[in-house]
């Protein structure tokens, strides 16, 4: 849910700011080379699947680290992007806390645990999941206290982190 909510927020700020929702277009496109490139191979693999390359479609197809990268330092520089969008993107961060470079740590760590999980990792050990849990939700209300709140009635770890892998190995052997 916060790899959608930051996609969809940052997406909506930006095609604001642009007046466009081609914003990641060339020659109005605020994006670095890196960013730029990553557009540039989300427009062929929407191509190579046989389909029209729309802007929902391009922004659905970049993945959570191009949207993390959005919140580095250099589109603070000139103020590109930061701070100027910040409360239009993050508008239920709290104000003392809501700056670029604390929201770039928070979603850079959210990443970084998501790419272990979707890699199947193990990371019931981390002494700090609990924490980590915790920010994603309160980050994911930031961006949209209603998709918080969908995303605790739907939240399974406090069940799963507390039945450990006994439960979840049981299940698996049990198919």
């Amino acid at each position: 849910m916060l790899e959608i909510a930051l996609r969809n927020t940052l997406d909506r700020v930006l095609t604001d700011k642009y007046d466009t929702a081609h914003w990641f277009e060339p020659p109005r496109s605020p994006l670095a080379r890196w960013e730029q490139t990553a557009v540039e191979k989300a427009r062929e693999a929407i191509e190579k699947r046989g389909k029209t390359v729309t802007p929902g479609r391009l922004v659905a197809e970049l993945n959570f680290g191009f949207w993390t990268s959005l919140l580095d330092r250099r589109y603070e520089h000139g103020q590109i992007l930061w701070p100027g969008l910040l409360k239009s993107a993050f508008g239920h961060m709290p104000r003392r806390i809501r700056t670029r470079r604390n929201l770039a740590r928070r979603l850079n760590g959210a990443r970084k645990l998501r790419n272990r999980v979707f890699h199947h990792e193990r990371v019931l050990h981390w002494e700090d999941l609990s924490l980590r849990h915790a920010e994603i939700l309160e980050t994911v209300g930031w961006i949209s206290p209603e998709l918080q709140a969908i995303a605790r009635v739907v939240d399974r770890y406090d069940h799963v982190r507390a039945s450990g892998l006994a439960e979840c190995c049981d299940r698996l052997y049990a198919l």
